[in-house]
């Protein structure tokens, strides 16, 4: 499974995985395909988020595995995210820093 989500990232980039995801998870949820967005709304990475965060609510104590985590720009999906609920977050990435639990090549 992780292996998919990475060769999807490499293709496709973070937006694109991200809306994936929320698809798959809607459709494992909800028993069929949820689009993430309305048809006059435009598909933005806020619009996508927010919905991501709405399902992942839905998850008792769910697991997040964002890989590629580093801190280079000021906003983290760590912080973005502002779950209040109890959950856990594991940030993997290839290089040591900032949002960084894990450092490891994920191919």
């Amino acid at each position: 499974m992780i292996r998919k989500i990475i060769r999807y990232y490499k293709n496709y980039g973070f937006r694109k995985t991200l809306a994936r995801s929320f698809l798959e998870l809607s459709h494992k949820f909800e028993s069929e395909k949820v689009n993430p967005v309305s048809n006059t709304q435009e598909v933005t990475s806020i619009n996508i988020l927010s919905l991501f965060k709405e399902k992942i609510g839905e998850i008792e104590n769910p697991r997040i595995l964002e890989l590629g985590s580093r801190v280079v720009t000021r906003e983290a999906l760590r912080y973005m995210l502002e779950l209040n609920f109890p959950h856990e977050y594991t940030g993997l990435d290839i290089h040591e820093g900032p949002n960084v639990d894990i450092v490891c090549d994920a191919h």
